[in-house]
């Protein structure tokens, strides 16, 4: 795993989501556990960085998607870790409830694994997060960001201006490879507006390293980064009121 700064890693080479490693022995939290696969290969990296995987406490789980999610029961029986997330994610960490989506990509997903009977892996939760809540012992608040999943969560650290964004923003296209800041991808989005909603409410805090769930971490101005996202989110829509209000004075 790669050191960051004091007090925060990233493990290497996921096979799901990025996993970062938050704290220190033998009280670390676990930002999100990847996929099933994953497990083995951050333990190994914690024992060669020095560290047990019962040195963590707690995994949070960002959001209920299967590259999140779906290495936490290994995680935990390796670890021991109690299991967090939004009280609105519970339902589908825990229970399999079908989340609702609008992307017709998550739609044909979910019906191919129901036809070849492939069942989701879920997870016992030990505590539902509230958005605001400071989890105990750390500098981390829970900030709610619902439109990549109904209960999309991030962490933030105002004394050091980190923010774990989880899925609400992507720093690579994981369908091209493309690199680069970007709204939660529509193909894998449940509520696009509203994802770009709480994009607009994350560019509010002080950040400067931004940790996404997909492609490099940010390290520096991170803030000033999704601010220039949300202006180019922003350019479409100018130039169409623009050209709009061009036609309305040429009739007039």
């Amino acid at each position: 795993m790669r050191k960051l700064l004091e007090g925060l890693w990233i493990m290497e080479r996921p096979h799901g989501c990025n996993t970062y490693l938050v704290g220190s022995r033998p009280d670390f939290v676990l930002v999100d556990a990847g996929t099933r696969a994953d497990p083995a290969r951050m333990e190994s990296q914690m024992l060669e960085s020095g560290f047990l995987a019962r040195d963590i406490r707690r995994i949070v789980i960002t959001h209920a998607h299967g590259d999140h999610l779906e290495g936490a029961p290994e995680m935990v029986r390796r670890s021991g870790a109690r299991i967090l997330c939004s009280r609105e994610e519970v339902p589908y960490v825990q229970d399999g409830r079908k989340m609702p989506t609008s992307s017709l990509f998550l739609r044909f997903i979910d019906g191919a694994c129901r036809l070849l009977c492939i069942r989701r892996i879920l997870c016992g939760v030990d505590e539902a997060l509230e958005d605001g809540q400071l989890l105990e012992g750390t500098n981390l608040r829970v900030v709610s960001c619902p439109g990549h999943t109904p209960g999309s969560i991030s962490l933030y650290d105002a004394d050091r201006r980190i923010l774990f964004c989880g899925d609400a923003m992507f720093n690579v296209n994981p369908l091209t490879g493309k690199a680069g800041l970007q709204v939660s991808i529509p193909a894998f989005t449940t509520d696009r507006a509203m994802a770009l909603e709480s994009v607009r409410m994350l560019s509010r805090l002080s950040v400067d390293i931004l940790l996404p769930g997909h492609g490099e971490p940010i390290l520096e101005h991170g803030g000033e980064r999704i601010r220039e996202l949300l202006s180019q989110q922003d350019q479409p829509r100018r130039a169409a009121r623009r050209t709009c209000s061009e036609h309305r004075h040429v009739d007039a």
